[in-house]
This record gives structure tokens, C-alpha cells and sequence, in this order.
């Protein structure tokens, strides 16, 4: 009796440390998955780095690497979110009147005589009226998004500092003894050691794609951008490319869906130098990054549909909040890699119910 008690009373204390440690860990989630695909991606620098200095510790060189993510990338991102908090009191002001100046243009008529010049195809059943009720409401919801967000940034300064900290921390174990902890996990999954290896290798593949295809090219994008707005002098350069990073994951759109309206902005009032310079800025300098620095950052073979990273980032953010950022696509990347396992392994051969 006792001897059939024991695996029962095993599992039963496994499965209450996990829950009670899950809640332990649970307002650390976001920076401990962070500092994972963070780590996955500059990996390979912690290879380079050993393979130049091989005498160097595996703490100090971990400490090394977290050292230089810390400086090249969580410093600029932190200063950058500080600049654009800072700029959004400044911005709002800007941002009301270029709404009211868009209102008024199509209460006095402009714009229908301006759209009275379109071709009736390219008419179609426009309705100003609905357009500025649109306006208006599109206006009035981001005004208050941005009211909100610098109180709130300074008020979780303390929690911000204390996740970075936790981030710092987790990530310099994730250098240290993050292979070997992988691993170790992988040996824990009942599956073949080819069926591992192609999980192992399908969670990497995505991860650059989703953390250097994706948001590192963003943050390129918006930094070019950024400059882009200030070489021309417009107020909340960094709020702005803020925004155009954001919108690059939007299909068909990009970040044209921030940097084209300031340059009609600037069209509409005669400022035409200005406009043709951020066209061509935008078509150019920032265009280039996304077509061009991308699959170069990226630098995987694995071929990520764009409409699956999508539903990937609006779902995963629905789902987990901001870190589902990186796991919603992560996620839904899995699903054919399973589907096929399950198909080859355990649905049988394609040709199973044919007869001899």
C-alpha cells in the first residue's frame, strides 16, 4: 500500500510546487521570458566572446555579455521611453490643434472641393461628415492614451527599476547556463531526440525572427525616423518615432502610417520642403531598413508568414499583455511544427489505408 502511495504523493507535491512556484515567479513573468529571448538572440555573441578569449570564466564572461546588453541596448530603450514621456506633454498641445485644423479643414469645405478633383472611382461613397466624426473620436482616444502615459510612467518608476534589475539578473543566468538549462529541459519531454532537436531549433529560428527581425528592426525603424523628424524640426520627434516603430508590424501600412500624415501635415501648409525631404526620408532611409536590414537581422531560413506574425502580436497582446509580444507569435509558430509531428509519428503514413 505504501509502495503504491509513493509515486502518487511524488506527483502530488511535483504538481504543488510548480503551481505555488509559478506564483511566486508570477510578477516577475514579463522580465524573466524577456530576459530568455533576449539571451536566445545575443547567444551567439556569448560564443563569439569565448571563442576569442577561451581562458575567460563563464561568470565573467556572462557578466560580460549582460554588461553590454545592459549599456547598447536596455539603456537606450529606458532613456528613450524617459525622452518620449517627457515629450508628451509638450506633444499633446500639438497634436489637439493638428486635429482641429483637420476638423475645421473639412467643416469649411476644402475638403470637399479637394475631393470634388478625384476621379469618381476614387470618390467612391465618401461621407465627410462620418470622416470627421471619425476624426474626432481617433483624436480624442489618443489625447487621452497619451495623458495618461507619462503620469503612469513616472509612477512605476520604482516597479521599472526593480523588473530591469530582474531582467539584468535573469539574463545574466541565461549566459551563463542557459544551453545546458535548455538542455535539460528538452531531456524532460517524452518525444525522440529528432522531434526535440526540431523544437529546439524551431523555438531559435522563430526567436530571431519575432526579437531581431522584428523588433529590432522596429526600434532601427523608429530611430531613423526619429532623426527624420528632427533634422525638420518637428516637436515630439521622439514620441513620433516612437509611434513609427510601433505601426511597422502593421501589414500594408508600416511605419508610413506615422511619417505620411506629417508630411501631408506640412504639404497643407505650405511648408513643401519640408514635406518632399520626409518623403523621401520615409521611402528611403526608414523603407530601406525593413526591406533591406530585416532578413539581415533576422538571419534565419525559416519562413514566417507575415499575416501569422500579426495575429501573433495582436493575440498574444490581447492574451499575456505586452509580453505576449514575444510569445504570441512564438506560440502560434509551434503549431505546424506539431501538427507535422503529430501527422508523421502518429496519425500514420500517408499512404497507411491504402491496401497492398
Amino acid at each position: 500500500m505504501r509502495k503504491n502511495l509513493s509515486p502518487m504523493f511524488f506527483f502530488a507535491l511535483l504538481l504543488f510546487v510548480l503551481y505555488e512556484g509559478g506564483r511566486v515567479l508570477r510578477p516577475f513573468f514579463t522580465p524573466i521570458v524577456l530576459a530568455a529571448a533576449v539571451g536566445a538572440v545575443f547567444y551567439p555573441m556569448r560564443r563569439r566572446l569565448a571563442a576569442w578569449w577561451p581562458w575567460l570564466p563563464a561568470g565573467l564572461l556572462a557578466g560580460l555579455c549582460d554588461f553590454l546588453v545592459a549599456v547598447f541596448l536596455v539603456a537606450p530603450v529606458l532613456l528613450a521611453a524617459w525622452g518620449v514621456a517627457a515629450q508628451a506633454g509638450d506633444v499633446l498641445p500639438l497634436l489637439r490643434r493638428w486635429a482641429q485644423e483637420a476638423l475645421a479643414w473639412l467643416n469649411d469645405g476644402s475638403g470637399d472641393r479637394w475631393l470634388g478633383r478625384l476621379p469618381q472611382a476614387l470618390r467612391g461613397n465618401f461621407d465627410a461628415a462620418m470622416v470627421q466624426e471619425r476624426l474626432l473620436e481617433l483624436a480624442n482616444e489618443s489625447l487621452q492614451a497619451l495623458g495618461r502615459a507619462a503620469p503612469a510612467l513616472a509612477a512605476n518608476l520604482v516597479e521599472m527599476i526593480l523588473e530591469v534589475l530582474v531582467f539584468l539578473l535573469t539574463l545574466f543566468f541565461v549566459f551563463r547556463d542557459g544551453e545546458a538549462l535548455v538542455d535539460r529541459i528538452l531531456e524532460l519531454v517524452p518525444l525522440s531526440r529528432e522531434n526535440r532537436e526540431a523544437i529546439k531549433e524551431n523555438l531559435r529560428q522563430f526567436n530571431l525572427g519575432v526579437i531581431r527581425g522584428t523588433f529590432l528592426t522596429a526600434l532601427l525603424q523608429g530611430s531613423c525616423a526619429c532623426v527624420g523628424f528632427m533634422i525638420v524640426g518637428t516637436r515630439g520627434a521622439l514620441l513620433l518615432g516612437l509611434l513609427t516603430a510601433v505601426t511597422t508590424v502593421l501589414p500594408g501600412i508600416g511605419s508610413s502610417a506615422v511619417w505620411l500624415p506629417v508630411c501631408l501635415y506640412y504639404g497643407f501648409h505650405g511648408f513643401y520642403g519640408k514635406a518632399v525631404f520626409l518623403a523621401a526620408w520615409g521611402a528611403l532611409v526608414v523603407g530601406v531598413v525593413d526591406n533591406i536590414i530585416r532578413p539581415i537581422l533576422a538571419g534565419t531560413k525559416l519562413a514566417i508568414p507575415f499575416i501569422w506574425l500579426f495575429f501573433g502580436f495582436l493575440g498574444g497582446l490581447k492574451a499575456f499583455g505586452l509580453i505576449g509580444l514575444i510569445l504570441g507569435p512564438i506560440i502560434l509558430g509551434m503549431a505546424p511544427l506539431l501538427l507535422e509531428i503529430y501527422r508523421r509519428d502518429y496519425w500514420g503514413q500517408p499512404d497507411s489505408g491504402k491496401e497492398g
